[in-house]
């Protein structure tokens, strides 16, 4: 290399740190006047964009509550959903299908209670029984034969929750038909029919106790009816 062109290099070199030189200057220079003479001031040369982070920290924080609220009343409005009706026993007699405790539900109507226990037999009343009327939780529904109840005077049946009381009078053992037995509380066909038997072979019932002298009756079943029979 010719001493020409070392000299040219090292020209060259002492431009460009030079000209470093004088950017650090002026760099210097104008972070003096940005901070007023105050070095510890250039660490915090973006003030705006801190205050607009603490602005968007705060609302945050400030929404959060109103969001649970919002929230919570969202949940308090939202339709609940219908409770289903309780269901309760009836005690359904005589000539259905299939007699005895049928399941029922709050608004149904008797014509429901036929229909669950198989319907009517040929030989039922139909027009007993106002098939209209709400079942109501103990009810004894029982539906006659059509001769019994015209030979009974063909008058409306009101189901009753406290049977034998259908009509509040007493059922008179001594002349009651198989029908009227049937309304008393744990009295079916076969009992109805064992006490027309047992008066026809031994005559009238001389008091209610007498009752319990018929097969199939004893104490129990008689402290179930004792209150709703009479013999005279």
């Amino acid at each position: 290399m010719t001493k020409m062109t070392k000299r040219h290099v090292k020209h060259q070199k002492i431009l460009v740190s030079t000209l470093i030189l004088v950017v650090f200057c002026v760099l210097g220079v104008a972070l003096f006047i940005l901070t007023n003479g105050d070095w510890s001031k250039t660490i915090d040369l973006f003030p705006k964009d801190q205050e607009a982070i603490e602005i968007i920290k705060a609302n945050e924080t400030s929404l959060t509550p109103e969001s649970e609220q919002l929230s919570e009343s969202n949940k308090s409005t939202e339709p609940t959903k219908p409770t289903e009706p309780e269901e309760f026993p009836i005690y359904v007699t005589g000539e259905v299908q299939r007699p005895g405790l049928v399941q029922m539900k709050e608004g149904e109507y008797l014509a429901d209670a036929i229909q669950r226990a198989g319907g009517f037999t040929d030989e039922a009343a139909i027009e007993a029984v106002n098939l209209a009327q709400k079942a109501i939780p103990e009810l004894h529904l029982h539906i006659p034969k059509q001769i019994e109840w015209e030979e009974n005077g063909s008058q409306p049946i009101s189901p009753a929750t406290n049977p034998a009381q259908a009509t509040n009078a007493m059922v008179n053992i001594n002349r009651a038909t198989q029908t009227e037995l049937e309304t008393l509380p744990g009295v079916g066909p076969s009992t109805a029919l064992a006490i027309i038997q047992y008066r026809e072979e031994n005559g009238p019932f001389a008091k209610a106790e007498d009752l319990m002298n018929v097969p199939g009756i004893k104490e129990a079943k008689f402290a179930k009816v004792k209150s709703f029979i009479t013999v005279g």
